[in-house]
């Protein structure tokens, strides 16, 4: 049987398993490829912005430890210091157990070939499984990108088998998401864009104008700010009680706002996460989801619904 066959529908996963590391999260197809990915993934700004490299180390080891299997960063997130770490502490010893996703910020095709190899060199291996154009801001952004023939070297580095997945990621504008699904077409495998509990309410939503289409065209859906670059918070808030505290403020829990993501069209939720604690609060959720029905997302949607105007909290949107 196909591991495509074994996807429960309730939570759109295969069941937890194992590997030599150990018990594995539960995957999601990737898209059309078909290929299995862990629902929970770590956001790479988290790990070059930690407090030294042994807090970084700590989070990469705890993140395998809790059965994490999918690794995103990007050459521009501290000027390649978490590339740098994934090479010094997953890559090495870890490389043939995860997915790893980069982005670039090139303009051009030659530019996309310098930095996939710039890429390469930083993490230590010789390949990536995807790399996106990186941060798509409007229309104008993809037309110019695609007469340099980004995407053409994004496919040079594919066939040279540095590169297995191509794709881009957008947070500020759903028809720059729109019009690049648009003139890539089948060009484009993967895509991130923001999923959380306040989108809905927003009407340029990602989940209604963005996830559908993707669903649509067979590219893998990945899942970013799910805590809304962490405006969700309102006050510091305990560890401890990170499943179960309010925020937005007094409206949701976390593990609500979490399994709300979980519950869309996604294959993998992409976490920031910058303390060991953090990843194994969201491995439980991503353990332990069990599905949550329209009404319920409907309800968590209604509960935050009042702080869509709040422009501080979608403050992503307006990063140019």
């Amino acid at each position: 049987m196909s591991a495509l066959k074994k996807i429960d529908p309730s939570t759109k996963q295969v069941p937890g398993s194992s590997d030599r590391l150990g018990a594995v999260l539960p995957k999601r197809s990737f898209g059309r490829s078909g290929e299995l990915v862990t629902n929970l993934g770590v956001g790479g700004w988290h790990i070059g912005n930690a407090d030294g490299e042994s807090t970084a180390q700590e989070i990469i080891e705890s993140a395998l430890e809790e059965g994490i299997r999918f690794f995103d960063t990007a050459p521009s997130y501290q000027d390649g210091r978490s590339e740098y770490r994934y090479g010094k502490f997953l890559v090495p010893n870890y490389r043939d157990d995860v997915f790893l996703l980069t982005k670039t910020k090139a303009r051009t095709g030659a530019e996309a070939i310098a930095e996939i190899e710039t890429s390469l060199a930083r993490m230590k291996t010789d390949r990536i499984d995807a790399v996106l154009m990186h941060a798509i801001s409007s229309n104008d952004d993809a037309d110019e990108r695609r007469a340099l023939e980004v995407v053409e070297g994004f496919q040079k580095a594919k066939e040279q088998g540095k590169v297995r997945y191509l794709g881009f990621s957008g947070h500020l504008d759903t028809k720059a998401n729109l019009h690049a699904l648009e003139i890539w077409g089948e060009a484009i495998d993967v895509s991130l864009c923001p999923v959380n509990a306040i989108d809905p309410s927003d009407s340029d939503s990602f989940i209604t104008n963005v996830l559908p289409k993707m669903v649509e065209m067979g590219v893998a859906p990945l899942a970013m700010k799910s805590a809304a670059y962490g405006n969700f918070f309102t006050q510091a808030v305990e560890i401890e009680g990170l499943d179960t505290v309010p925020v937005i403020p007094g409206r949701v829990s976390m593990k609500d706002a979490f399994e709300f993501v979980l519950a869309q069209s996604i294959c993998c939720w992409v976490s920031g996460m910058d303390s060991p604690e953090f990843v194994a609060k969201n491995a439980k959720i991503a353990r332990e989801f069990k599905g949550m029905d329209k009404a319920r997302c409907d309800a968590i949607v209604a509960q935050v619904a009042a702080y869509r105007d709040n422009k501080e909290i979608e403050i992503y949107r307006r990063w140019g």
